[in-house]
């Protein structure tokens, strides 16, 4: 935004020599970022950062920051507030034919003043008004729209002018409607409706959009902008002169979809004060009085739904001085207050304020607001440097957090896998292909139609990333830590990944190698990777809900009798869906929280030394049936021959004897004595027995 430094000067005595670099110094350190400063012919140009002055709607206007320099500076304001006189002008003239406006949504538009003007001559403005809108960046139009510009730039309040003989015709039709009741109406677009606005753009509006109607059609999109076939011309002789208060949101909603943004909709977007429609309306009644002469203007109508109940803010004085850290004269922090025309009243300790209205839209709004207003205008470089003093105290050791730091170092550092994030929702597109059809919870405003959904499983949004980074790289492994979110309301941590190699290489093999390699970084002893279908060591399988995994390399992650996970490879018929051509996928997915929670009972780390003596070991090969798995072998050895001196299970190899297959295994004995030859064939014996027994297999040699 610009300011004219002129134009300032009509609210505010500024210090004689004062520069306008100091001044833009501080109107930066106090109130609002300075962008620029340009010297003209005689005025000074100052621009205005709109980023630091979006919670504050009072200050886009000359009033509002000439009320700042008044404070700052301890100097005298020239009070807006139009004296007795001026403000019975608008009461004058002609009354037999009143304004009627019919507000059809009060939430919308809360307050709506309208007046008729009549007997107007529409000529180019005066050359002060002229100048006075070209330095801040307005060009000037005619003196109607001019003044409407002046009152917005002076005050704050966007405004606008009807051309009265357009309303309720057509734009080639226009005729003399004296006589007769003119009539706005404020209401939402009906469906299909479209306006053709001062741009000369025809926009097609939706329900939710706000408009200011006539009788017949759309005349001007409420607080954005205003419709051509209303506007003010070289003919025009009578208007309807606006000035509203809008929401906030619903406006910049509209300027959203409709991609346009003017000084109006900047302006009502930040949630105006709606007392500036009144003070806008007689600014711009006492402009066209003092143009314009022999204007005749009408009885004022002002429709107010707007509800007003003064904002009141308690605290004490040691509150504000603990806040800001030093101590502060209750004098001056009421002087600060008053000059910002918050009403102060104060008891010995506590200060009951009241607020503004123009600081209560969204601005002020609890006591630390308070406190930075005297914070700032003290002056934030008058506030004295002091040593912080802190107790320290000892940090907590949180488990969680290094199991999940340690889980992420192994997966990229150890495994090779990159870290991915996504978004917490699920596209549609990407369900459909894995035929989930599971309940999911429907996202309030989603980002777009297909992501609407928020998700009950990371697997969804790896498959995307996948297909996104297979068109540069042709192998690689992802996994993701996040939440999922499930109709029953619960919020599980998941841990998920995918590994992708080449056909000839089997991604199923490598990816049970990272999770068994993970559980053993975790510590974690009492788990299994079992089919689906079977119990081993009586632990209980769910059955799994996704029909994308190959049935013959899926695989259950269970940790003591229950299952948090499973892993599994890529159906081929899935491969065609996402051009996933010559590759071998393998994906997994584990309850996190239920992982942490089984490492976190495993027994701390405690020392153990090296062995003093050396260990035995001896490698032994069966021939088996097909359907036996190793995760058998592995734990009817580890339950049923319990003893200390079985150090380690070691699975070697497995490869095709045709109807039979033969499986190969290492068991390394360790004692805190030197093992005869004979105490180890004792046990080698045990263990044979037990293979050839329990699954029919046939030792070989």
């Amino acid at each position: 935004m610009h300011l004219s430094l002129n134009w300032l000067k009509q609210y505010v005595n500024l210090p004689k020599g004062l520069s306008a670099k100091k001044l833009a110094h501080d109107l930066t350190m106090s109130t609002v970022e300075v962008e620029s400063v340009e010297n003209q012919l005689d005025d000074v140009i100052i621009e205005l950062d709109n980023k630091s002055m979006t919670h504050r709607p009072d200050l886009w206007n000359h009033y509002g920051i000439a009320r700042e320099l008044s404070v700052i500076y301890k100097t005298s304001l020239h009070n807006v507030i139009l004296n007795e006189a001026e403000r019975s002008e608008g009461s004058r003239g002609k009354k037999e034919n009143n304004l009627s406006i019919k507000i059809l949504d009060k939430k919308l538009c809360p307050r709506y003043i309208g007046c008729v003007v009549r007997n107007i001559k529409i000529r180019p403005s005066p050359i002060w008004l002229q100048k006075s809108l070209e330095v801040v960046g307005l060009h000037s139009i005619n003196n109607i729209v001019d003044i409407t510009n002046y009152a917005m730039l002076d005050l704050g309040e966007p405004m606008h002018a009807f051309d009265l003989a357009k309303l309720g015709q057509t734009a080639e039709l226009r005729g003399n409607v004296s006589g007769t009741t003119p009539t706005i109406i404020i209401r939402t677009a009906k469906k299909g409706e479209k306006i053709k606005t001062l741009d000369e753009i025809e926009r097609k509006l939706d329900e939710s959009m706000l408009v200011i109607a006539d009788e017949k059609k759309p005349i001007a999109l409420a607080g954005i902008m205003g419709g051509l076939d209303s506007a003010v011309d070289e003919n025009t002789t009578e208007i309807i002169l606006e000035a509203a208060n809008f929401d906030a949101i619903n406006i910049r909603k509209t300027t959203q979809k409709l991609g346009v943004r003017t000084e109006a909709s900047n302006r009502f977007e930040k949630n105006l004060d709606p007392e500036f429609a009144w003070l806008g309306m007689q600014k711009a009644l006492a402009l066209i009085k003092e143009i314009l002469p022999e204007a005749e203007i009408g009885e004022i109508v002002d429709v107010n739904y707007a509800k007003h109940t003064d904002l009141k803010i308690k605290l004490t004085h040691e509150f504000i001085e603990k806040r800001i850290g030093q101590k502060i004269a209750k004098e001056k922090v009421k002087d600060i207050l008053e000059g910002l025309e918050f009403e102060v009243k104060n008891s010995k300790f506590i200060y009951e304020i009241t607020v503004p209205s123009w600081r209560a839209t969204g601005d002020i709004d609890c006591p630390e607001d308070i406190v930075e207003e005297v914070a700032r205008i003290y002056g934030y470089n008058n506030l004295a440097d002091q040593p912080i003093h802190l107790s320290l105290t000892k940090p907590v050791y949180q488990k969680d957090q290094e199991l999940v730091v340690k889980t992420k170092e192994f997966l990229a550092l150890n495994a090779g896998l990159n870290e991915i994030f996504n978004y917490p929702w699920a596209s549609e597109i990407y369900l459909k292909k894995l035929g989930q059809n599971d309940k999911m919870i429907e996202v309030a405003n989603p980002p777009s139609d297909d992501n609407k959904w928020l998700q009950t499983s990371l697997i969804p949004n790896l498959i995307k990333n996948l297909e996104d980074n297979l068109r540069y790289l042709d192998e690689f492994g992802i996994f993701e830590l996040s939440r999922v979110y499930n109709v029953d309301k619960t919020e599980p941590k998941m841990l998920s990944g995918a590994l992708v190699v080449d056909k000839n290489y089997d991604a199923f093999f490598e990816t049970k190698g990272i999770i068994e390699n993970l559980f053993g970084n975790l510590r974690i002893t009492d788990y299994a990777l079992s089919p689906y279908g079977g119990s081993p060591a009586g632990r209980q399988i769910t059955k799994f809900l996704g029909n994308y995994l190959n049935n013959e390399k899926c695989l259950a992650v269970l940790v003591g009798e229950k299952q948090i996970g499973w892993l599994g490879e890529l159906k081929k018929d899935i491969y065609s869906q996402f051009n996933f051509k010559n590759r071998n996928i393998c994906l997994w997915e584990i309850n996190f929280d239920k992982l942490v929670d089984a490492a976190k009972k495993m027994p701390a780390v405690k020392y153990i030394p090296l062995p003093q003596f050396p260990a035995v070991v001896r490698d032994l090969a069966f021939e088996l049936d097909w359907k036996v798995r190793w995760a058998d072998i592995f734990f009817v050895i580890l339950n049923l021959i319990q003893d200390p001196v079985i150090n380690e299970i070691e699975f070697l190899s497995e490869f095709d004897l045709g109807p039979k297959k033969s499986v190969a295994f290492r068991i390394t004995y360790q004692a805190d004595r030197t093992l005869k030859d004979e105490e180890v064939k004792i046990w080698q014996n045990k263990i044979i027995k037990l293979i050839t027994e329990k699954f029919k297999a046939k030792l070989r040699k």
